[in-house]
């Protein structure tokens, strides 16, 4: 079964911890070209705290609030789903910003056809899911299987999943 650390996880307290979050701070804020005070700083935190503040949660070892993650998101100037790497549904610009993080880790590249853009995923695993989901998705349409397997086949993803990229996913964030 996947061993889920690393990904977000949000309580009833509202505390932010992820591999990702962290490394999306540090990288936008290298971008931004502000010191790790700055950021602190700007985010209002405490003068005295804000660098040693940020340095943790870029270094994964703090467990962030929500609202002061949401306030490093507001001093980077970015929205806080590209913090967290969350997809709202039918969220069209979340689903961009993913694509942009997945091309910029080589992980997909475009190709032009017939005057439109493609995809293609740079993922052996990737390509083989996109075969199997394409012909579970037929047999749906085709009532050859039910919903409830269909969905059954979706969220036993992580079962069929090759023991390597469950180890990646648990150290690292899929997406940096």
């Amino acid at each position: 079964m996947a061993n889920w650390k690393g990904k977000i996880i949000l309580n009833k307290f509202k505390f932010v911890k992820n591999g990702y979050v962290g490394h999306m701070i540090w990288r936008i804020r290298n971008i931004r070209g502000m010191t790790e005070k700055e950021l602190g700083i700007k985010a209002g935190f405490n003068r005295f705290t804000a660098e040693r503040k940020i340095t943790l949660c870029e270094d994964k070892r703090k467990i962030l609030k929500n609202k002061d993650m949401q306030k490093i998101a507001k001093a980077l100037n970015v929205h806080p789903f590209v913090l967290r790497n969350e997809l709202p549904s039918h969220d069209e610009l979340s689903a961009i910003y993913m694509l942009f993080n997945l091309h910029e880790r080589t992980c997909i590249n475009f190709h032009k056809f017939n005057g439109d853009v493609y995809i293609k995923f740079n993922s052996t695993f990737i390509s083989e899911f996109l075969k199997e989901w394409d012909v579970k998705f037929s047999q749906l349409n085709k009532k050859e299987i039910s919903y409830e397997e269909y969905v059954k086949w979706i969220i036993g993803l992580p079962d069929r999943m090759p023991d390597y990229l469950l180890n990646a996913q648990s150290g690292n964030p899929l997406y940096y």
